[in-house]
Order: C-alpha cells, then sequence, then structure tokens
C-alpha cells in the first residue's frame, strides 16, 4: 500500500484497491475506459485523481483531458483504475 503524506507530513487517506493501484488526490492513474457499445475493446486514458468516496473501494473523481485540451471530471469506479507506473 503506498502512504501519501501532505506538505505537514500528514498521512492522507486512501482507497485501498488491493495492491500498488491504491488511490489518493492528486495520483496519475490510467483510466480503462470502454465507450459505449463496447466495439470489443478497451481505452487507457491518463487521468488525475481529484476526490473519493468516503467508503473505499467504491468509486472515485477523475480529471481527464479532451481531444481538444480541455478537462473534465469523471466519476469512475475504482475498478477500471489502473497504477500508471
Amino acid at each position: 500500500m503506498i502512504a501519501a503524506h501532505d506538505e505537514a507530513g500528514r498521512r492522507m487517506a486512501t482507497v485501498d484497491t488491493g495492491g500498488p493501484d491504491d488511490v489518493f488526490p492528486g495520483r496519475l492513474m490510467l483510466w480503462i475506459h470502454r465507450p459505449r457499445g463496447g466495439y470489443g475493446y478497451d481505452v487507457a486514458v491518463p487521468a488525475v485523481v481529484l476526490s473519493h468516496a468516503a467508503r473505499p473501494g467504491t468509486w472515485v473523481v477523475i480529471e481527464v483531458a479532451r481531444r481538444d485540451g480541455s478537462k473534465v471530471k469523471r466519476r469512475v469506479d475504482v475498478a477500471s483504475l489502473r497504477s500508471a507506473k
């Protein structure tokens, strides 16, 4: 599990996803997006975590860049996130 600390040295809340993919605000992740209709493929989209649910393992708010460069927020399931190593 990754322990995240703020600038004052306090431990930040994390979402335990069962290993190295722990989620905390500010972390760069890959969102595994499945387009509507399926089409039989997934798209890995770079994302930054903004916040998460109080109950671990439920949902996370992420920010992703669109093709035109604008930023949008999405509320996604924790299972669709991977570490951006």
